[in-house]
């Protein structure tokens, strides 16, 4: 398995392509097609069943289904042919089940009863989510419309690209031609925050040569340092910036790469030194601040497997212009980060990955690319950079102004808003099974959507967010289990305490104003279809979260009984105006939605492609091996050149 650096976290998760050796990547270079998407076209395409993963996608149906803004606008409204009521059900976990407290991450949260219960919030986003899919709704309130970002170092869809923009090439630096690996169009500078907008101010160095194009920073090799420890004492004094323990030496392996022994104090990190230059850019000598004449600061990036590169960025120059940094590029930034910032949690300075705040002015790495206009930057000079492409740009659903998720839950349409028609009680544990106290280990993280392998359909060729025209797979449903997978072991574990399958909890859904089609769907977004599963909480991917629901009751409250002015209720009498709805009744409700549906769709909503492959993954009885739901080992995932296989190709038969 590849240790790879934690700034790339997102790399290493969701990298889909090829490796490249040198030299077959610079041929490539020379006869790139600008769309990158595109340059496998016509290859053959590799076994899929290899390719395995615990999530699968929904497709979005191709035209949501309408409703009328009036059936929007019934809040205030008393009309028999709109029900009012609660729903009472019944969720009995068939594999543990694990929701977090807040204050406390690692045990079941609890009401304000001290109570285990899943939360309201928690089952809502859950029926939700069924109901959109259901309802044949869109999902353009739920896809934020942001550039992801990405960084490819050893190969993909996108490394040639990555290396053309970052100017990646071996460059002569020495009268011999010896040459070295350097990043021609990266520069070095200062971020920090003036009059409101983040800004990038430039160094004194401007450049170092004209044969290093744009690189105006410094590259010192922690094998440098080991062979000549004494010319570098601010390192003896600081170990902690070095990724390896300079003093044992390197050594070469098998495939003649230099390995040293670990350094596991090291934390990323700028510090303010002094330092001596001799030619070109050959560091010699790094001291504490104010000892030698050339000032700056040293770069000590996230580690990454045999990495033993820092760099030091010469003293900052506010006399020259500065870069503003366009608000959609911080916005895609702040993303991204929060994205990857639990698990940048092992380091101390976690603010290291991230923009700088007050009047700190911190190095930054930057590429201002003339192709496309982009301003690139990050904190390593291996840059993760924007897609071309935002994510919404690959949603192509044709959809309503409004649909039966929106009538349900409610919406906003520009500057009017719609309540929603529905609150979720707490489910309460009625029956809580323990575990027992030893508390599981799992690992939280996950590809996320730059794997565009998994999210993105794909062609003959890889397609990226850097495609045109490319379009996004669906909605993410998690594979059932049967069980849990065991606890892992690891760095990045999570310790948790679910309870155990068999705990059985109480819920209750309150409805008003719904028409029958729409109580039937609500209906049957939480009850699904006989033997159905569903998801909920977290560590679905390891099986954790199954769980069924039962013993669905339906009331509705009878206008005529509750608001009877000639017959009113007397002092000593009691008329409950809720009256129960029997079995074949709720059934029926079901029936009149489907109904509904057919007359605008045209045909049997059962028939829908998205309704199927949901119901083939919500089976309880056609549940896939769990060979097939396990995450890949990184080494495997990164090498991969093919999309995951369909749900079909998963669970190629159930009835």
């Amino acid at each position: 398995m590849v240790d790879i650096d934690v700034e790339a976290l997102a790399y290493k998760m969701n990298s889909g392509g090829e490796r490249m050796d040198k030299n077959r990547h610079m041929n490539r270079n020379k006869n790139r097609n600008k769309n990158s998407g595109n340059n496998n076209k016509g290859k053959g395409r590799e076994n899929t069943a290899a390719i395995t993963a615990p999530y699968n996608f929904i497709p979005f149906c191709e035209k949501t289904i309408p409703v009328e803004q009036d059936q929007m606008e019934v809040h205030s409204d008393m009309r028999e042919d709109l029900l009012t009521g609660e729903i009472s059900y019944i969720m009995t976990a068939q594999t543990p089940v694990f929701v977090d407290g807040g204050t406390d991450a690692h045990d079941f949260v609890r009401n304000a009863w001290g109570k285990y219960a899943l939360p309201g919030s928690t089952v809502r986003g859950l029926i939700r989510n069924n109901v959109q899919i259901l309802g044949l709704s869109g999902y353009e309130d739920d896809i934020d419309d942001y550039s992801l970002m990405y960084r490819n170092v050893t190969g993909g869809a996108e490394k040639e690209l990555y290396d053309r923009i970052l100017g990646s090439d071996q460059v002569p630096i020495t009268a011999d031609n010896k040459e070295m690996s350097v990043l021609l169009n990266v520069r070095a500078g200062y971020i920090a925050k003036k009059d409101g907008k983040y800004v990038i101010y430039s160094t004194k160095v401007d450049k170092i040569s004209d044969n290093l194009k744009e690189m105006n920073y410094y590259v010192l090799s922690e094998r440098t340092i080991a062979n000549d420890l004494d010319n570098f004492p601010y390192f003896q004094k600081h170990p902690e910036c070095l990724q390896h323990d300079v003093s044992q030496g390197f050594t070469k392996n098998e495939e003649n790469q230099y390995i040293g022994v670990r350094n596991q104090d090291y934390q990323p990190g700028y510090y303010k030194v002094s330092y001596r230059v001799k030619g070109l850019n050959k560091i010699v000598t790094v001291e504490e601040p104010g000892i030698l004449e050339e000032k700056g600061y040293l770069v000590c990036t996230g580690n990454m497997n045999q990495k033993k590169a820092l760099y030091i960025v010469p003293e900052i120059d506010e006399s020259k212009p500065v870069i503003v940094i366009h608000e959609d590029d911080e916005k895609a930034f702040r993303i991204d980060f929060k994205k990857k910032e639990k698990t940048l949690k092992r380091f101390k300075k976690v603010s290291f990955f991230d923009l700088p705040e007050g009047e700190e002015k911190k190095p930054v790495f930057y590429i201002h690319n003339t192709e496309d206009n982009r301003l690139y930057f990050g904190f390593t000079p291996h840059l993760r950079l924007l897609y071309k492409h935002t994510v919404k740009e690959g949603y192509r659903q044709q959809t309503s102004t409004f649909d039966y998720a929106k009538s349900i839950f409610g919406t906003i349409d520009g500057n009017s808003g719609y309540k929603s028609k529905v609150s979720f009680s707490d489910a309460v544990a009625s029956k809580v099974v323990r575990l027992g106290e030893a508390a599981k280990k799992v690992v939280f993280a996950e590809p996320k959507p730059t794997s565009y392998l998994d999210y993105l359909k794909q062609n003959d060729g890889p397609v990226t967010y850097n495609t045109d025209g490319f379009e996004l797979r669906g909605v993410k449903q998690y594979w059932l289990h049967k069980e849990v997978i065991p606890e892992f072991t690891g760095k990045s574990n999570a310790e948790i305490r679910p309870l155990a399958e068999g705990t059985v909890f109480k819920g209750f859904i309150r409805f008003q104003n719904l028409t029958k089609a729409e109580l039937g769907l609500l209906v049957w977004g939480l009850r699904l279809e006989e033997d159905s599963w569903m998801n909920v909480g977290k560590a679905k991917a390891y099986g954790y979260g199954a769980v069924s629901v039962s013993e669905v009751n339906v009331k509705t409250v009878n206008i005529k009984k509750a608001y009877d002015m000639e017959n009113p209720v007397s002092s000593d009498s009691f008329m409950d105006p809720f009256e129960p709805l029997k079995e074949e009744d709720i059934d029926c409700l079901i029936k009149v939605y489907k109904r509904e549906v057919r007359e605008k769709l045209g045909s049997p909503i059962d028939e829908a492609e998205s309704i199927k492959k949901f119901f083939i993954m919500k089976n309880s009885k056609h549940i896939p091996d769990k060979d097939k739901m396990k995450y890949m080992v990184l080494e495997k995932y990164q090498s991969r050149k093919q999309p995951l296989p369909e749900i079909e190709q998963i669970v190629p038969h159930s009835e």
